[in-house]
């Protein structure tokens, strides 16, 4: 090889490590596209038991009046 060619020998390892990180990081998306989603019940559900969680929720001071 010459020794111009040398200089493309770093760009190529960056450019693996840098796909295997791509895709390791979309992973979790892939996974999450995957699964079925949940039903609007359900996620009604969900998101009712956090708002009566939540104080700040609840609070009636910052209500409008």
């Amino acid at each position: 090889m010459p020794e111009q060619s040398w200089l493309l020998v770093p760009w190529c390892v960056f450019a693996v490590a840098a796909g295997i990180k791509f895709w390791q990081l979309n992973r979790g998306i892939r996974n999450q596209l995957r699964r079925p989603r949940p039903s609007t019940a359900a996620f009604r559900r969900t998101l009712e038991r956090i708002w009566q969680l939540d104080p700040a929720a609840n609070d009636d001071s910052t209500s409008r009046p």
